[in-house]
C-alpha cells in the first residue's frame, strides 16, 4: 500500500492547555469560532459563520488513470475504506486521524492543531 503522510501541524510547542471551566463566555465563543464542523466528510473544517470559507480533503489513487472517477471526499459506504475517523479529538483544538483506502492504495494521516488567539485562533 502506498503511504501518504499528511500532517498539518503549526507551532505545536506553543499550544497551551487551558482549563475550559474558567473561561469567560465571550472567550469561549471565540475559541469555538471554527473547527471540524463539517459532518459526512473524511476531513473538513469551517468557521461557524454563514456563507464562509470551507475546507476539506479529497484524494484519489494514482495507480490507474481512471481513479479520479472514484475521488474520495464525503463518507460513503460504497468507498469501503479499511479505516477512517478520529483516533484522538478533543472537539476544540486538536485532532488526529488515519484514512486507509485499500481500493485506491492510499493511507493518509491528518493532524490539526488550533492555537488560541483572536478571532478564533491560529490553525493548521
Amino acid at each position: 500500500m502506498q503511504l501518504l503522510g499528511l500532517a498539518v501541524v503549526a507551532l505545536s510547542a506553543m499550544l497551551q492547555v487551558a482549563a475550559y471551566g474558567n473561561i469567560a463566555p465571550e472567550q469561549l465563543n471565540s475559541e469555538l469560532q471554527w473547527g471540524t464542523y463539517r459532518p459526512n466528510l473524511y476531513f473538513g473544517t469551517r468557521p461557524r459563520l454563514p456563507n464562509s470559507l470551507v475546507s476539506g480533503l479529497m484524494w484519489f489513487g494514482l495507480d490507474d488513470q481512471r481513479n479520479w472517477q472514484k475521488i474520495r471526499h464525503s463518507c460513503e459506504l460504497g468507498d469501503h475504506l479499511a479505516e477512517y475517523g478520529y483516533s484522538r479529538h478533543n472537539g476544540r483544538d486538536f485532532g488526529e486521524q488515519t484514512m486507509r483506502d485499500s481500493d485506491q492504495g492510499v493511507e493518509i494521516k491528518s493532524t490539526f492543531i488550533k492555537i488560541p488567539g483572536e478571532l478564533g485562533g491560529s490553525w493548521a
